[in-house]
Formats: structure tokens, C-alpha cells, sequence
């Protein structure tokens, strides 16, 4: 028999990855010269490139300072080889460098590695506006198949919290106040009454405290002396918060 097989099993997998060798070794032959002693074997990858997508983002935009909007990218596999992707930003009804910072740049996917994000910085903005969004593009992809190649980002109007403010009553309508932050609302008269004629109104400096309500809302009532005011003076009839 002039030759011999030697058979070495292969192991598959489903990681796409750079082609692999090993080697076979011949040694110690008896009764034989060994021409050529090493063989090297080549293990073919035959696993399809993993496919990549960008998925979208929502924030509310900050009322100071800056907030990211995070972007993932994945993979829809891990990869044996090294995977990257070039991404940009572009804008929609938010625009840069108004809304957001435009990046641009290179994603590097070390191998194993099947998720990394890209950052867009938020600006603080407290105008009443209307949501407004932006894009992110993936492109030129190494050792990957684009898939979904634009995510949404999303900026949701920053809504301020209601003010709190009380008003002061008279006669003539009374304006409305929000009690959630008030413990207790100062109360002056004013005009052009004198304070220490007999007959004009005496002047209160005092603080009404809120007493709540059964129906939940705060109120206060402190009524004035009951004579007129001279002349064309407010006839001022009570201090209502409510």
C-alpha cells in the first residue's frame, strides 16, 4: 500500500469568521524516509455575514443642560471578525446645532461584540413647541449586511410645571390661584382712603392663613371695615383667595 489516510473531524459552527488553519505532523517514521513531514489544513468558513439594524430613541428635551439620546446598533449575531459601520446624523424637523449636536463618526465591533450605541447630545430648550424628530444613518458596513440602516430620534416638548400664584380680590372678580405650594397669602388694603381719618378704611397688614376645604380647595376671607372710601376710592368689599 503505497498510501494512507488520516482523517481529522471538523467542528461546525455559526459564527461568520476569518478562514482558520492547523496543521498535521509526521514523525518518528520507521523504515521511512519522511520527505515532507507537516501538512496545513484550511478550515473554509461557510457562515453568512450577521445583518446589523439601528434602532430609534425618545427623550424629553431637558429643561437645562444636555441629555444623550442613545441609539443602539446591533448585530443580529455575533461575528468571529472585527465589524464596522460608518453613522451620521441628519435632521428632520429638529435641526443641528439648534436642537441637537450632529455627530458623524465610525462604529467598531471587536469580535463577539453584538451591540453599541451611538450618543446625540439633547439641547435644553423650554419654548412651547411641537415634538420634533431627527435621523441617524448607517452606512458602508464592513463584515455585516445593513438592515435597517435609519433610526428616529425623537425630542418631546419639555412641559413646565404650572406656576403657583395668588391674586389679590376685590369687588370686581376674583382671580384664580393655585394652592399646591401656599401656606398663608398677605393681605393689604390700599387707596385713597387715609388710614387714620374716621372716616375712611383702616388699613390691614396681616397674613391669612389657607385652611383647606372639604372639596379640596384652599380659602380665606378677611373683610374690610364697613364704611365708604372718599371721593372716587374703591369701595373694597373682601379678600378672597380661592
Amino acid at each position: 500500500m503505497l498510501s494512507q489516510t488520516v482523517t481529522v473531524a471538523v467542528r461546525g459552527d455559526t459564527i461568520d469568521e476569518v478562514n482558520e488553519t492547523f496543521s498535521l505532523n509526521l514523525t518518528a517514521g520507521a523504515n521511512v524516509a519522511i520527505a515532507r513531514g507537516q501538512s496545513i489544513v484550511t478550515i473554509a468558513d461557510n457562515d453568512p455575514l450577521p445583518s446589523m439594524s439601528i434602532g430609534n430613541a425618545a427623550v424629553t428635551e431637558p429643561a437645562i443642560g444636555i441629555f444623550n439620546a442613545n441609539f443602539n446598533v446591533t448585530l443580529s449575531a455575533a461575528s468571529g471578525k472585527t465589524v464596522t459601520v460608518v453613522y451620521n446624523t441628519a435632521s428632520g424637523t429638529a435641526t443641528s446645532p439648534a436642537d441637537y449636536t450632529g455627530v458623524s463618526g465610525t462604529l467598531t465591533f471587536a469580535p463577539g461584540v453584538t451591540t453599541l450605541p451611538v450618543a446625540v447630545a439633547i439641547k435644553a430648550d423650554q419654548l412651547a413647541e411641537n415634538t420634533e424628530t431627527f435621523f441617524v444613518n448607517l452606512s458602508s458596513s464592513v463584515n455585516a449586511v445593513l438592515n435597517t440602516v435609519q433610526g428616529t430620534g425623537t425630542i418631546i416638548n419639555y412641559v413646565p410645571p404650572a406656576p403657583v400664584s395668588a391674586g389679590f380680590v376685590s369687588s370686581f372678580g376674583a382671580p384664580s390661584v393655585t394652592p399646591s405650594a401656599l401656606a398663608s397669602v398677605a393681605t393689604q388694603l390700599t387707596g385713597t382712603a387715609a388710614e387714620s381719618d374716621d372716616d375712611d378704611l383702616t388699613a390691614i397688614a396681616s397674613s391669612a392663613a389657607l385652611v383647606a376645604a372639604p372639596s379640596g380647595e384652599c380659602s380665606t376671607r378677611q373683610k374690610a371695615t364697613d364704611r365708604a372710601l372718599e371721593d372716587d376710592s374703591l369701595w373694597l368689599d373682601e379678600l378672597l383667595v380661592a
